[in-house]
């Protein structure tokens, strides 16, 4: 009931049916309670709640509910301009599922806004091992990997394409 209170947008409802079964702690489900939760929150413009519950949810053993936790935690911080984390993010979420071509865009700004940042001078100077930034090389082989691996993908995807027949279109 939660889940199709918030795709209406009844965002009231949807917190009231999550609520629900978190206070009664049987803790089954309490990492999806807390990621859908968070969803709420942040629609609702509540941005840190949202953050809190996804840090909650996070640590999941379902890949599905890892990745979706990390990426929107990620969106999260990129929107705050806490680059730095949106990238964290955005790499945890890629290292889980790096077929998602949304969290590689997202990662790539996110290193995009850190070099910008970097060239700025700020008034109060940080250097890049005190803001513990991955250096240029590193983002760069990062990012090639996922070249290489989605290109590998590509790759056998078309060549186990080519083996089969040809299908008459009626």
């Amino acid at each position: 009931m939660g889940n199709q209170n918030y795709i209406k947008g009844e965002f009231q409802s949807a917190n009231i049916y999550y609520l629900k079964p978190l206070m009664t702690k049987q803790g089954k489900f309490d990492q999806w309670i807390r990621y859908n939760l968070g969803n709420v929150y942040f629609a609702l413009g509540e941005r840190e709640g949202a953050e809190e519950q996804w840090l909650q949810a996070a640590g999941s053993e379902s890949a599905t509910l890892e990745f979706s936790t990390l990426f929107n935690l990620g969106v999260y911080y990129y929107e705050e301009g806490r680059y730095e984390e949106a990238y964290g993010s955005f790499k945890k979420a890629i290292e889980i599922d790096p077929s998602q071509i949304d969290a590689k865009r997202n990662l790539e700004l996110a290193l995009e806004k850190m070099e910008s940042q970097e060239n700025t001078p700020a008034k109060d100077t940080v250097s890049r091992q005190e803001r513990q930034l991955p250096n240029k090389d590193y983002a760069e082989r990062i990012l090639e990997y996922v070249k290489r691996k989605e290109e590998q993908q590509w790759f056998s995807v078309d060549h186990d394409s080519a083996d089969e027949q040809p299908v008459n279109d009626w």
